[in-house]
Protein backbone atom coordinates (compact mmCIF):
# COMPACT_ATOMS: atom_id res chain seq x y z
CA UNK A 1 0.00 0.00 0.00
CA UNK A 2 1.66 3.23 -0.88
CA UNK A 3 0.48 6.32 1.60
CA UNK A 4 1.23 9.82 1.54
CA UNK A 5 4.28 10.59 3.45
CA UNK A 6 6.02 13.57 4.77
CA UNK A 7 9.49 13.73 2.70
CA UNK A 8 12.65 13.29 4.68
CA UNK A 9 13.88 17.16 6.11
CA UNK A 10 14.79 17.23 9.31
CA UNK A 11 18.53 16.95 8.20
CA UNK A 12 18.30 19.76 6.07
CA UNK A 13 16.83 22.04 8.31
CA UNK A 14 19.10 22.47 11.29
CA UNK A 15 21.07 23.64 8.09
CA UNK A 16 18.92 26.98 7.55
CA UNK A 17 19.99 30.43 8.53
CA UNK A 18 17.98 31.59 11.48
CA UNK A 19 15.06 33.53 9.54
CA UNK A 20 14.98 30.83 7.05
CA UNK A 21 14.88 28.38 10.04
CA UNK A 22 12.39 30.17 11.65
CA UNK A 23 10.40 30.83 8.13
CA UNK A 24 10.25 26.67 7.05
CA UNK A 25 8.92 26.49 11.06
CA UNK A 26 6.31 28.96 11.10
CA UNK A 27 5.13 27.17 7.47
CA UNK A 28 4.88 24.28 8.61
CA UNK A 29 2.47 25.25 12.08
CA UNK A 30 -0.01 27.29 9.87
CA UNK A 31 -0.17 23.41 7.87
CA UNK A 32 -0.59 22.38 11.17
CA UNK A 33 -3.06 24.57 12.60
CA UNK A 34 -5.43 24.74 9.47
CA UNK A 35 -5.30 20.73 9.83
CA UNK A 36 -6.35 20.67 13.38
CA UNK A 37 -8.91 23.05 13.02
CA UNK A 38 -10.33 22.15 10.66
CA UNK A 39 -10.75 18.15 11.66
CA UNK A 40 -11.49 19.73 15.49
CA UNK A 41 -12.83 17.12 17.81
CA UNK A 42 -11.73 14.53 15.59
CA UNK A 43 -8.36 15.09 15.67
CA UNK A 44 -6.18 12.21 17.55
CA UNK A 45 -5.36 13.58 21.21
CA UNK A 46 -1.70 12.71 20.53
CA UNK A 47 -1.31 14.24 17.00
CA UNK A 48 -2.90 17.35 18.88
CA UNK A 49 -0.49 17.34 22.03
CA UNK A 50 2.36 17.45 19.14
CA UNK A 51 0.51 20.18 17.58
CA UNK A 52 1.07 22.16 20.56
CA UNK A 53 3.79 21.30 21.36
CA UNK A 54 5.24 22.36 18.07
CA UNK A 55 3.49 25.43 18.11
CA UNK A 56 4.91 26.48 21.90
CA UNK A 57 8.59 25.54 20.06
CA UNK A 58 7.76 28.26 17.35
CA UNK A 59 6.48 30.79 19.51
CA UNK A 60 9.79 30.59 21.44
CA UNK A 61 11.85 30.53 18.77
CA UNK A 62 9.84 33.88 17.20
CA UNK A 63 10.92 35.26 20.84
CA UNK A 64 14.57 34.72 20.21
CA UNK A 65 14.68 35.51 17.07
CA UNK A 66 13.47 38.59 17.80
CA UNK A 67 15.75 39.29 20.70
CA UNK A 68 18.77 38.61 18.27
CA UNK A 69 17.38 40.80 15.96
CA UNK A 70 16.05 43.49 18.51
CA UNK A 71 20.32 44.48 19.29
CA UNK A 72 20.09 48.15 20.54
CA UNK A 73 22.77 48.35 18.47
CA UNK A 74 20.56 48.23 15.28
CA UNK A 75 18.93 51.48 14.86
CA UNK A 76 22.52 53.01 16.11
CA UNK A 77 24.43 51.07 13.54
CA UNK A 78 21.56 52.50 10.60
CA UNK A 79 22.10 55.90 11.31
CA UNK A 80 25.87 55.57 11.30
CA UNK A 81 25.64 54.05 8.05
CA UNK A 82 23.42 56.69 6.32
CA UNK A 83 25.41 59.58 7.56
CA UNK A 84 28.85 57.55 6.55
CA UNK A 85 26.66 57.03 3.07
CA UNK A 86 25.20 60.71 2.76
CA UNK A 87 29.36 61.69 3.19
CA UNK A 88 30.50 59.24 0.52
CA UNK A 89 27.76 60.03 -2.33
CA UNK A 90 28.66 63.57 -0.90
CA UNK A 91 32.21 63.07 -2.09
CA UNK A 92 31.88 61.58 -5.29
CA UNK A 93 29.20 64.12 -6.59
CA UNK A 94 31.43 66.69 -5.79
CA UNK A 95 34.39 65.30 -7.32
CA UNK A 96 32.49 64.37 -10.38
CA UNK A 97 31.55 68.21 -10.17
CA UNK A 98 34.56 69.48 -10.28
CA UNK A 99 36.00 67.32 -13.06
CA UNK A 100 32.63 69.25 -15.03
CA UNK A 101 33.57 72.56 -13.77
CA UNK A 102 36.66 73.00 -11.62
CA UNK A 103 40.09 74.03 -13.17
CA UNK A 104 42.09 71.94 -15.47
CA UNK A 105 44.30 71.23 -12.07
CA UNK A 106 41.18 70.21 -10.04
CA UNK A 107 40.31 68.41 -13.15
CA UNK A 108 43.16 65.94 -12.98
CA UNK A 109 42.98 65.96 -8.99
CA UNK A 110 39.50 64.75 -9.23
CA UNK A 111 40.03 62.32 -11.81
CA UNK A 112 42.94 60.23 -9.63
CA UNK A 113 40.61 60.37 -6.24
CA UNK A 114 37.85 59.03 -8.15
CA UNK A 115 40.05 56.40 -10.14
CA UNK A 116 40.71 55.61 -6.33
CA UNK A 117 37.10 54.71 -5.37
CA UNK A 118 36.72 53.09 -8.62
CA UNK A 119 39.38 50.98 -7.43
CA UNK A 120 37.52 49.65 -4.26
CA UNK A 121 34.06 49.77 -6.21
CA UNK A 122 33.00 51.76 -3.09
CA UNK A 123 28.73 52.04 -3.37
CA UNK A 124 26.56 53.27 -0.53
CA UNK A 125 24.52 49.87 -1.27
CA UNK A 126 27.05 47.59 0.16
CA UNK A 127 26.28 45.27 3.24
CA UNK A 128 27.82 47.54 6.70
CA UNK A 129 30.86 44.98 6.59
CA UNK A 130 31.84 44.84 3.01
CA UNK A 131 31.45 48.89 3.00
CA UNK A 132 33.65 49.01 6.23
CA UNK A 133 36.42 47.73 4.74
CA UNK A 134 36.22 49.23 1.58
CA UNK A 135 36.07 52.64 3.03
CA UNK A 136 38.75 52.04 5.65
CA UNK A 137 41.57 50.68 2.84
CA UNK A 138 40.27 53.51 0.77
CA UNK A 139 40.75 56.51 3.83
CA UNK A 140 43.97 54.83 4.82
CA UNK A 141 45.60 55.44 1.32
CA UNK A 142 44.31 58.66 1.25
CA UNK A 143 46.25 59.28 4.53
CA UNK A 144 49.29 57.59 3.23
CA UNK A 145 49.59 58.53 -0.63
CA UNK A 146 51.03 61.27 -1.14
CA UNK A 147 49.98 61.76 -4.66
CA UNK A 148 46.39 61.01 -3.07
CA UNK A 149 46.99 63.46 -0.25
CA UNK A 150 47.96 66.63 -2.98
CA UNK A 151 44.59 65.62 -5.17
CA UNK A 152 42.82 66.06 -2.28
CA UNK A 153 44.10 68.91 -1.18
CA UNK A 154 43.44 70.63 -4.37
CA UNK A 155 40.46 69.60 -4.46
CA UNK A 156 39.36 71.03 -1.26
CA UNK A 157 38.03 67.42 0.06
CA UNK A 158 40.76 66.19 3.19
CA UNK A 159 38.22 67.33 5.80
CA UNK A 160 35.52 65.48 4.41
CA UNK A 161 37.72 62.06 3.31
CA UNK A 162 38.14 62.63 7.09
CA UNK A 163 34.88 62.98 7.92
CA UNK A 164 34.10 59.81 5.99
CA UNK A 165 36.72 57.71 7.66
CA UNK A 166 35.69 59.22 11.76
CA UNK A 167 32.28 57.92 10.09
CA UNK A 168 32.92 54.67 9.66
CA UNK A 169 35.79 53.80 12.15
CA UNK A 170 31.82 54.92 14.31
CA UNK A 171 29.60 52.55 12.24
CA UNK A 172 32.59 49.83 12.39
CA UNK A 173 32.77 49.77 15.94
CA UNK A 174 28.94 49.58 16.46
CA UNK A 175 28.36 46.74 14.06
CA UNK A 176 31.48 45.21 15.75
CA UNK A 177 29.79 45.88 19.41
CA UNK A 178 26.37 44.12 17.72
CA UNK A 179 28.49 40.78 16.23
CA UNK A 180 29.77 40.23 19.62
CA UNK A 181 26.63 40.57 21.52
CA UNK A 182 24.82 38.34 18.57
CA UNK A 183 27.39 35.74 19.09
CA UNK A 184 26.46 35.22 22.85
CA UNK A 185 22.73 35.16 21.93
CA UNK A 186 23.66 32.46 18.67
CA UNK A 187 25.71 30.34 20.68
CA UNK A 188 22.83 29.85 23.69
CA UNK A 189 18.87 30.82 23.26
CA UNK A 190 19.10 31.26 19.35
CA UNK A 191 20.54 27.59 19.09
CA UNK A 192 18.48 26.31 22.10
CA UNK A 193 15.48 27.47 20.64
CA UNK A 194 15.83 25.87 17.02
CA UNK A 195 16.88 22.59 19.11
CA UNK A 196 13.37 22.48 20.50
CA UNK A 197 11.62 23.67 17.18
CA UNK A 198 13.55 20.58 15.25
CA UNK A 199 12.46 18.07 17.89
CA UNK A 200 8.68 19.04 17.60
CA UNK A 201 8.75 19.17 14.07
CA UNK A 202 10.35 15.96 13.56
CA UNK A 203 7.55 14.25 16.50
CA UNK A 204 4.46 15.81 14.69
CA UNK A 205 5.69 14.51 11.39
CA UNK A 206 6.34 11.39 12.60
CA UNK A 207 3.13 10.92 14.04
CA UNK A 208 1.46 12.21 11.43
CA UNK A 209 3.09 9.78 8.98
CA UNK A 210 2.09 7.19 11.72
CA UNK A 211 -1.38 8.07 11.46
CA UNK A 212 -1.38 8.07 7.62
CA UNK A 213 -0.53 4.51 7.93
CA UNK A 214 -2.47 3.07 10.13
CA UNK A 215 -5.82 5.06 8.82
CA UNK A 216 -5.49 4.55 5.11
CA UNK A 217 -8.12 2.89 3.25
CA UNK A 218 -7.29 1.99 -0.26
CA UNK A 219 -4.19 3.96 -0.12
CA UNK A 220 -5.71 7.08 1.21
CA UNK A 221 -5.99 9.05 4.70
CA UNK A 222 -7.31 11.69 5.71
CA UNK A 223 -3.83 13.19 6.59
CA UNK A 224 -3.09 13.49 2.77
CA UNK A 225 -3.80 17.42 2.35
CA UNK A 226 -1.78 18.44 4.79
CA UNK A 227 1.15 16.11 4.25
CA UNK A 228 0.82 17.36 0.63
CA UNK A 229 1.14 20.69 1.52
CA UNK A 230 3.85 20.08 4.12
CA UNK A 231 5.39 18.45 1.27
CA UNK A 232 4.94 21.41 -0.89
CA UNK A 233 7.18 23.51 1.62
CA UNK A 234 9.84 21.29 1.87
CA UNK A 235 10.12 20.87 -1.77
CA UNK A 236 10.07 25.31 -2.06
CA UNK A 237 12.57 24.86 0.18
CA UNK A 238 14.85 22.45 -1.33
CA UNK A 239 14.42 24.11 -4.66
CA UNK A 240 14.82 27.29 -3.77
CA UNK A 241 15.83 28.23 -0.79
CA UNK A 242 18.95 25.65 0.10
CA UNK A 243 19.67 25.68 -3.80
CA UNK A 244 20.38 29.21 -3.45
CA UNK A 245 22.00 29.18 -0.37
CA UNK A 246 23.63 26.10 -0.12
CA UNK A 247 22.86 25.56 3.50
CA UNK A 248 23.80 27.65 6.72
CA UNK A 249 23.73 31.25 5.02
CA UNK A 250 25.11 34.31 6.22
CA UNK A 251 23.05 36.67 8.26
CA UNK A 252 22.55 39.81 6.10
CA UNK A 253 23.92 42.87 7.49
CA UNK A 254 22.42 45.42 6.22
CA UNK A 255 22.12 46.96 2.14
CA UNK A 256 21.88 45.54 -0.54
CA UNK A 257 22.72 42.09 1.05
CA UNK A 258 18.92 42.54 2.82
CA UNK A 259 17.69 42.02 -0.39
CA UNK A 260 18.88 38.76 -1.26
CA UNK A 261 15.97 36.97 -0.89
CA UNK A 262 13.98 38.68 -3.93
CA UNK A 263 14.98 36.22 -6.97
CA UNK A 264 13.32 33.48 -4.67
CA UNK A 265 9.76 32.73 -6.17
CA UNK A 266 6.87 33.36 -3.06
CA UNK A 267 5.84 30.29 -1.13
CA UNK A 268 3.36 28.53 -3.07
CA UNK A 269 -0.30 29.16 -0.52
Amino acid sequence: MNVKQVMPFIGQVVNLSHPRHYGFMERVLGRAQSFVNQIGENCPAALKSLFQRLHMAVVGEDDAYKTHQGSDYTPRIKEADEARDTTLSGLRGMLEALQKIGTDEQKAAAGKVLAQMDLYRLKPTDGYEEEGVKLAQFCDDCGTNVQLELALTKCGLRELVATLKTQNETCRGLVNMRNEERSYIDGQAMQKARKVSDEAYADFVMMLNALAVTTASDGYSQYDNVIGYINADIDYFKQWVLRKYGGTAAEPEGGAEEADDEDIPAIRP
